[in-house]
């Protein structure tokens, strides 16, 4: 017996085309620390200044975890976070919009 949800699809195709465009793509963000290189006659760690070093900050399994970038990728990496916010955006609207469907169907 089909249910009312099971008339209302979703349609993959507009969204698809709409996401498309999203890559790269990642979740979570850049942070930029510094960090020891341990070697023993350092005078930035022997200062206290410690040398700039790119993070990439993620969730995996509800632990918080972190990556270390090499700075010439850190541009990139911003490129596929920000794009990772844009799609996460298209999907809480399409979400809003099969609701929607949902209840205009359920309504007649």
């Amino acid at each position: 017996m089909k249910t009312r949800a099971d008339k209302v699809k979703a349609q993959p195709a507009p969204f698809l085309e709409k996401v498309a465009g999203f890559m790269p793509v990642a979740r979570g963000s850049l942070a930029l620390v510094r960090k020891a290189c341990g070697k023993p006659g350092c005078r930035a760690c022997k200062s206290g200044r410690k040398h700039p070093a790119w993070l990439f900050v993620y969730r995996e399994g509800g632990k918080q975890k972190s990556r270390h970038v090499p700075a010439q990728c850190a541009p990139l990496m911003k490129l596929a976070i920000e794009n990772g916010r844009k799609l996460e955006q298209a999907i809480c609207a399409e979400g809003l919009a099969y609701l929607d469907s949902l209840v205009a169907e359920a309504a007649r």
